[in-house]
């Protein structure tokens, strides 16, 4: 049941608050045969201390001490050094089942798979919730384009989600194109482009229908910041993930669901640009609205409140 290495990086900026949850989670595993990449992106607290510490109990511990260069040059970096058939990523301040590993390894057992992706709890300090699917997911094994469908069919299949984090994948598929690591010119999307680029790639994927990772929203990330300019950074990936999908041909019903999604973190720029007063970043997010108009009310003809709210902030 071991037989595969799994390589799990894990990205760490002054998570030290987190990170004794975080990787006593991954150690505890009941799949041992990982690798355990803790990439030290430059913290300036203890975090740096505490790798170095699990690194002289557990010899499948690597510690790596890095200069800041953000989550994608952290995640790039811990993949570099893998030598796992397969990869995994756990963010510092999140952190997993005991058997989430174990119940992946399971159906790469029975078959060669390119990628195995599990659902997830979510918590926000006071509330821990599972995040469940409308709609079932096949239980078969599928290909990039239908993994596309259930990544951006959101209100659909929530617990599939756009994240690294929730996904084991084969490690010699990410060797294929530089496009397969994380791009590092940008703050926050990074994932969603990562696996819009990989689905290119991928012709195998499971989802197993078990809740195995803890995804703990904080306060202070960039997704709840007020920043204006630095959420713009989410508008340009889903211009360049409309881009991408465009040139392969990608079916219209799944277009159209990336462009209403485009405008969903337009409206939320949007949002944050109103209470900055940052009339730059405003036309920016009202520009895609406005492009993008159609697709978005198509999408939502039956939600009346979100509807106001696009009239309100396209009319600002």
């Amino acid at each position: 049941m071991n037989m595969y290495k799994i390589s799990v990086i894990v990205p760490i900026y002054n998570t030290e608050m987190y990170l004794n949850r975080c990787i006593d989670s991954i150690i505890n595993q009941t799949y041992d045969n990982l690798e355990i990449i803790l990439v030290n992106d430059g913290s300036n607290d203890s975090s740096g201390h505490i790798i170095d510490e699990y690194a002289k109990k557990d010899s499948r511990v690597i510690p790596i001490h890095k200069k800041n260069g953000g989550v994608s040059s952290a995640r790039n970096v811990g993949m570099k050094v893998a030598t796992g058939e397969y990869i995994g990523f756990v963010d510092s301040d999140d952190w997993i089942e005991a058997d989430m590993y174990e119940k992946m390894a399971n159906e790469i057992k029975y078959e060669s798979l390119d990628m195995v992706i599990c659902g997830f709890f979510k918590d926000n300090g006071m509330n821990v919730s599972e995040v469940r699917n409308n709609k079932s997911i096949s239980s078969k094994v599928f290909g990039g384009e239908e993994m596309l469908k259930y990544v951006f069919y959101r209100e659909d299949y929530r617990a599939f989600a756009a994240y690294s984090w929730n996904k084991i994948v084969k490690k010699k598929l990410l060797g294929l194109s530089k496009y397969c690591e994380f791009n590092e010119n940008i703050s926050i999307g990074e994932d969603v482009l990562w696996l819009v680029n990989i689905s290119q790639h991928i012709k195998k994927v499971k989802y197993i229908n078990n809740t195995l990772y803890h995804y703990v929203q904080n306060e202070d990330s960039v997704m709840h910041s007020a920043d204006a300019r630095k959420k713009v950074d989410l508008i340009k990936v889903y211009l360049n993930v409309i881009d991408i999908l465009e040139k392969q041909d990608i079916p219209k019903d799944v277009l159209i669901f990336v462009k209403r999604f485009l405008v969903y973190h337009s409206m939320n720029v949007a949002k944050s640009a109103m209470i900055e007063d940052d009339m730059q970043c405003m036309r920016c997010a009202q520009d895609v609205m406005k492009k993008y108009k159609q697709e978005y009310l198509q999408t939502n003809l039956n939600n009346d409140k979100r509807i106001k709210e696009f009239e309100f902030l396209i009319n600002l």
